[in-house]
């Protein structure tokens, strides 16, 4: 949350679906344009839904662990909503090292967890359990 907060967002701590009614009373009742779900996870899908305008837009970055995802319809249809899935590879990293090698992204800030290769259960486990933003294992 820190480093969205940072980036300017407003934050939303995800709290079973409460976020919802905090993130419509942020916006006059109205919802937000779109809502990103990127932790591929059942209520964070179902918050998004709910957290979005009528006519607005879902994007659906997370992987479920399962390879499942649902929502419920009556919603997204009621809201008449776009719903979008993105496959995050196709054809990104040339783009994504040019905005890094001309310093227009800053990955540094992204990383939340640093872990000596010997650490690499350790790493794992933190990402496992989302945790952070980014871990990185460095090999020296």
């Amino acid at each position: 949350m820190r480093m969205a907060e940072a980036a300017g967002a407003t934050v939303f701590a995800a709290a079973a679906g409460v976020e919802v009614d905090q993130i419509r009373d942020a916006t006059g009742g109205r919802g937000v344009d779109v809502a990103f779900e990127a932790a591929g996870d059942p209520e964070a899908v179902e918050a998004a839904v709910g957290a979005v305008r009528p006519g607005g837009r879902v994007i659906l970055v997370g992987i479920p662990c399962d390879d499942r995802i649902s929502f419920t319809t009556s919603v997204a249809r009621g809201k008449d909503l776009v719903i979008h899935v993105v496959h995050r590879m196709k054809h990104t990293y040339p783009r994504a090292i040019r905005l890094l090698q001309t310093g227009r992204v800053d990955m540094q800030s992204l990383v939340s967890h640093r872990f000596p290769l010997g650490q690499v259960s350790e790493a794992f486990a933190v990402g496992n359990a989302r945790t952070g933003m980014k871990v990185v294992l460095e090999p020296t």
